[in-house]
């Protein structure tokens, strides 16, 4: 992996894949935001070039390609349509403390007396918006998990699963007036 320090203001350079199928391209990240691009494309190369403060990020085929039959075509014949896709995803990573009940626990017993106390161990998670509605869940240490949320309705076979969890969360923030859409998050804990 290379930072943007390795590439030095002026940098005007292309790489190659060598895929045409839909992938994942790039991955850029901002150390003080959290906040994640991907770069997703159909076309074989990129050519990343940057100003001291900018960068970009063209999706391509390789420069020069007619003069090399080895290279994907970019021959265009009169009739032909060409089409290429390229998105840009972002994603956050976030943080959150753990606690601990010092005296009481779960406030439905307790008559809300819970005395809570944020501890030095953390969940760290990185999240993105997927198209569609499809959630995937790869937290360590555990198997992955996808939960299709078109519908919201319980599911007999998902009773009392991480699945069923999913659904049920997705359709309360969707009664309460929020869209729900597909993510994937990627989650790693130090609480025990």
């Amino acid at each position: 992996m290379r930072t943007l320090g390795d590439f030095r203001p002026g940098f005007d350079d292309g790489f190659a894949s060598g895929r045409q199928d839909w992938h994942r391209a790039a991955t850029l990240g901002g150390k003080t935001s959290g906040v994640i691009m991907y770069v997703y494309t159909d076309q074989p190369g990129m050519q990343l070039y940057n100003t001291a403060s900018e960068i970009c990020l063209e999706t391509q085929h390789y420069p020069d390609s007619p003069n090399h039959p080895d290279f994907p075509t970019t021959v265009l014949r009169p009739g032909e349509v060409f089409r290429s896709r390229t998105e840009y995803a972002f994603s956050k990573v976030f943080t959150a403390p753990g606690r601990t009940e010092l005296g009481g626990n779960h406030t439905d017993h307790q008559h809300g007396r819970v005395l809570a106390a944020g501890i030095d161990l953390y969940i760290n998670a990185k999240v993105h918006k997927l198209p569609g509605k499809l959630v995937k869940i790869n937290s360590e240490g555990y198997a992955p998990l996808e939960v299709n949320i078109s519908s919201l309705e319980p599911v007999k076979a998902e009773e009392n699963t991480s699945a069923a969890l999913v659904r049920g969360i997705a359709a309360r923030i969707s009664q309460l007036g929020y869209k729900v859409g597909g993510f994937e998050a990627g989650m790693r804990s130090e609480v025990l």
